[in-house]
């Protein structure tokens, strides 16, 4: 007995069809799943960030009453981060933000005995140089205020920037946090700035 054998394959429009919701549903997943990396990328950062601030909280504990070198010309936060390495068991990697492409193109992120460049900026207010010598940790008022490091560029309207809404901060108290836009006070006066807090201002421009 014969059976009847149906060989019809799909149509032209059967094909585009489905080809449409394919393309469709490669749309729905693609938002999802960048936003799903960028989420990645904020919590290893912060991890990274979070890595930093012990350590820094482990070079101020040795220093006593100096704050820590930042080069002849005080700019240069590759050289801060450099000093943390040997508390960090020399892990370059811990500077590396998996969202930032690098900053290659500013050599103040260098560090000077290594071909690696920080994405994150030691501030230059708890640093000392030849120019501001007097600079002391007793002009610390706040270690839970004061931001070690933190994501660079940070200014929301850098467009380099690599995380949408703030940046992550690592604090002289060994903890580390999100910092949304609105939390920065960037447009308000110096005081209020976030690298500006948790000590004397003033005092340490002297």
């Amino acid at each position: 007995m014969n059976r009847h054998k149906d060989d019809r394959g799909f149509t032209l429009i059967e094909l585009l069809v489905i080809t449409a919701i394919i393309a469709v549903l490669i749309g729905l997943l693609l938002p999802i799943l960048a936003g799903a990396r960028a989420r990645a990328h904020k919590l290893k950062c912060l991890n990274n960030t979070r890595q930093i601030a012990v350590a820094a909280t482990t070079l101020f504990g040795e220093l006593g009453e100096k704050l820590p070198y930042r080069s002849r010309g005080c700019c240069e936060w590759g050289e801060a981060a450099e000093q943390l390495l040997p508390y960090l068991g020399y892990t370059k990697e811990v500077f590396d933000c998996p969202a930032n492409p690098g900053n290659e193109d500013y050599s103040q992120c260098k560090m000077p005995n290594y071909d690696f460049y920080t994405d994150y900026e030691m501030n230059g207010w708890l640093c000392t140089c030849p120019s501001h010598t007097d600079r002391r940790q007793s002009m610390i008022t706040d270690y839970s205020l004061a931001a070690y490091a933190y994501d660079f560029p940070y200014a929301p309207w850098d467009k380099r920037r690599v995380h949408k809404g703030g940046v992550n901060c690592a604090y002289l108290d060994g903890h580390a946090a999100w910092l949304a836009d609105e939390d920065m006070g960037l447009d308000g006066p110096e005081e209020d700035k976030f690298y500006n807090k948790g000590h004397v201002i003033q005092a340490m421009w002297r």
